[in-house]
């Protein structure tokens, strides 16, 4: 049987009892040490008082000690109970109920108060010398206990103490109560968001405590939420219907093949075309990865010096066989060479898509004009082709996701529409720039700009992708 658990409220309602009772029990502890303590001293101090005294009298008024009675000594001081004991030379003066089993403190000092506290008596020692006759005063008192001054200690601590402790834990319930309201509120607007209601945000009061905090802090995650769930609802969509017409090709040319004995040729055609369109989902599966790690990929996993020159090299040299069967010609002008923190390997990809683009749409016989530069502290990379060029609307949307322009681009490759979505995520981890100025029918121009961090700190080392 599972038991239920105890709200925070019971907790910290438990924990305040618990406090509340050890600092009661402390201070009880500290005041009866106190009031203790205090005893023993004005004990001492009274017995020292005492102690002069009866020196004094033996001094000045030559007491007597055969016709005196100590016991008349006794009655003089308002103090009880009292014991004395006066040894002069081997003479020994008591009084008749001076405990017997107190024994005498030795060696003593003369002119100089001994005082002894033990569990059940108190001892004052005084020696001094008289006219050459040694004397010894010993006084003996028993301490009182605190019950004895304070008769009541105990039932108030017994009686009123718990009392008190219940109207502690009361109003501590109240303020716990009043305290623990905006988190109860704050926990019922929580519960009340659900998939369907991811635009709903809690309320915060601008007060700046720690509960407002933790509702800003919620609304910000709400926020991410709600943007995760619409890009993967949207994402989804989109993918379902861009997964759909090649399957349906693929299906319709299959079915059509089977339907009839045809030649060989015919055969090879419709597998050709299925290879096609099978590549071109395997390309665009592949891209849909890639777009995933990129959105899950933080900022700061780029941590390494990469040099541009280099890589537009690689890039063009990879290109080159592409550019040659569209019969274009690819000129690079490196005017300096530039380096910059970068995971090379996405930086890479993105300057592949964007050459591998101006490729697929220019003319024919045309040329691809690529230059590297440095300005300053910027450094620029422009790709410029002189191909079917862009209409401003698609320069505007060419960096979302799925999107492939007018007819006359999408004709020229069977992309999945990715590549630049990709390009853009990329360079943005980067913080790298993108401009285009696209001229329809005349050609496009896109250029890369970024910060020159060759001499720049890198950040903390990450995982790359």
């Amino acid at each position: 049987m599972m038991t239920k658990r105890k709200s925070l409220k019971f907790k910290l309602l438990l924990y305040y009892l618990l406090v509340q009772t050890l600092l009661f029990l402390l201070f009880g502890g500290i005041l009866i040490k106190f009031l203790q303590d205090a005893m023993h001293d004005k004990m001492e101090a009274t017995l020292k008082v005492i102690i002069l005294d009866i020196k004094d009298d033996i001094i000045e008024h030559h007491i007597d000690f055969e016709q005196i009675s100590l016991e008349e000594e006794v009655e003089e001081f308002d103090f009880r109970p009292l014991f004395i004991k006066i040894l002069r030379e081997n003479e020994v003066f008591s009084t008749h109920d001076f405990p017997k089993n107190t024994p005498l403190e030795a060696p003593l000092e003369n002119d100089k108060i001994f005082f002894k506290l033990t569990s059940d008596r108190a001892i004052a020692i005084l020696a001094f010398t008289y006219q050459q006759v040694n004397y010894t005063v010993q006084l003996v008192s028993i301490p009182k206990k605190i019950e004895e001054l304070f008769p009541n200690l105990r039932y108030i601590i017994i009686f009123i103490v718990p009392i008190v402790l219940l109207f502690a834990v009361l109003f501590g319930n109240i303020l716990i109560s009043r305290a623990f309201r905006p988190i109860e509120l704050l926990l019922q607007e929580i519960q009340s968001i659900g998939a369907k209601s991811l635009s709903k945000r809690v309320q915060t009061r601008k007060t700046n405590d720690e509960i407002d905090q933790i509702s800003q802090e919620i609304n910000k995650l709400l926020d991410r939420v709600d943007k995760a769930y619409t890009q993967i609802s949207q994402f989804t969509g989109d993918v379902s219907h861009e997964l759909k017409t090649p399957l349906t090709i693929m299906r319709g040319g299959l079915e059509v093949a089977l339907n009839n004995d045809r030649p060989t040729q015919e055969y090879k055609n419709v597998l050709k075309s299925t290879l096609d369109e099978v590549l071109s989902v395997q390309q665009m599966i592949e891209n849909l990865l890639l777009v995933a790690k990129l959105d899950t990929t933080a900022p700061q996993n780029i941590k390494e010096m990469v040099y541009l020159d280099e890589i537009l090299l690689e890039v063009t040299h990879e290109l080159k066989p592409l550019a040659e069967k569209k019969q274009c010609t690819l000129e690079v002008e490196i005017k300096e060479a530039v380096s910059l923190y970068a995971n090379e390997h996405l930086l890479k990809i993105a300057i592949k898509n964007i050459l591998q683009n101006s490729i697929f749409y220019s003319h024919a016989y045309s040329k691809i004009f690529i230059c590297l530069e440095k300005h300053q502290d910027t450094l620029l990379l422009s790709i410029e082709d002189f191909g079917i060029g862009m209409a401003e609307q698609t320069v505007e949307n060419i960096f979302e996701k799925f999107y492939r322009g007018d007819e006359s681009r999408s004709k020229h490759t069977g992309g999945s529409g990715l590549g630049m979505s990709i390009v853009k995520k990329i360079l943005v981890m980067h913080e790298i720039a993108i401009h285009i100025h696209s001229t329809l029918g005349e050609g496009t121009k896109v250029t890369l700009s970024a910060e020159d961090l060759e001499t720049k700190n890198p950040k903390d080392s990450g995982n790359d992708i």
